[in-house]
């Protein structure tokens, strides 16, 4: 959008606008930008998590034996107690530390392996290995296949790919808002200057922005309820044997994207508000 005032009629002389202008090198739209840049890639580790040994402590969900299970509180519900005891035996057989979830990949912490953590794409991989690694096939519990299924049927990291999709067209768009524009030729600024962004352009922005924060919003949630449920279910049905933790570093990498976008959309949104209340007051004062 084009706003030509005449300055001295605001009461800025040429000179002083032309200061102005020339301190304005980083605009409000840069902030924004800066914001999703760094929501972007906080998405991108969450979803290279356990790629690699370098990223082995970023996961969402780990499974471990537990070397000496505490005693179960006595419930009437339980119609077989004893049944405790069995998994526990079984447990103790083991000698895999414990394996991590990510979206894409596992990574496995074995006793008899050289490197501290061994990551694939694939389970039946990390299955091949401890077959390998060990005469016994040691996973009594069978963790890995319990890690392959909560991977399978619990996660879904489409909504966090559309999330960086639609993020990263907003910084697109964001790109094309005018800068501040610096000139010498006093009749030029008697003119005008392009101060405020395409209406159409923010519009879409917001939009865009809006879409990827209840998309972030949503994987988010989604990711945190299924992992701590997931947690939960573990630890219940292995009676006490196999120890599940939710993975801290991707909760914060996924809640910490999700308030940068926000705060992207909410920005956009009063960007757009204050623009229209300036246009309103500036069109006043070109009428007086």
């Amino acid at each position: 959008m084009r706003l030509l005032t005449k300055f001295r009629t605001i009461g800025e002389t040429p000179h002083q606008l032309t200061d102005l202008v020339t301190a304005r090198h980083f605009g409000y739209h840069h902030v924004l930008q800066i914001f999703l840049a760094i929501s972007i890639i906080l998405t991108s580790i969450l979803l290279a998590s356990c790629t690699s040994p370098t990223l082995s402590n970023i996961y969402l969900l780990s499974l471990s034996y537990e070397n000496q299970p505490g005693p179960l509180h006595n419930d009437s519900t339980q119609l077989n107690p004893n049944i405790s005891s069995t998994f526990s035996a079984l447990a103790a057989t083991s000698l895999t530390t414990h394996i991590r979830i990510g979206f894409l990949s596992f990574c496995l912490s074995d006793a008899t392996a050289t490197e501290p953590w061994f990551c694939e794409h694939h389970a039946h991989a990390l299955a091949t290995f401890i077959r390998g690694s060990s005469s016994d096939g040691d996973d009594p519990l069978n963790i890995v296949w319990i890690a392959k299924q909560f991977q399978e049927e619990g996660l879904f990291s489409g909504l966090w790919i559309a999330a960086i999709i639609l993020m990263f067209a907003c910084l697109i768009l964001l790109f094309t808002f005018p800068r501040w524009r610096n000139s010498s030729d006093t009749d030029s600024l008697d003119q005008g200057i392009k101060l405020f962004p395409s209406r159409t352009v923010s519009q879409w922005a917001l939009a865009i922005a809006v879409l990827a924060s209840l998309c972030a919003f949503v994987s988010a949630f989604w990711q945190h309820i299924s992992c701590a449920t997931g947690a939960a279910m573990v630890r219940s049905l292995s009676y006490g044997t196999v120890n599940a933790v939710v993975g801290p570093g991707a909760m914060i990498l996924a809640w910490g994207s999700v308030c940068l976008v926000i705060v992207v959309a909410v920005g956009l949104l009063v960007m757009i508000l204050s623009i229209g209340v300036l246009e309103d007051l500036l069109r006043g004062l070109m009428w007086k």
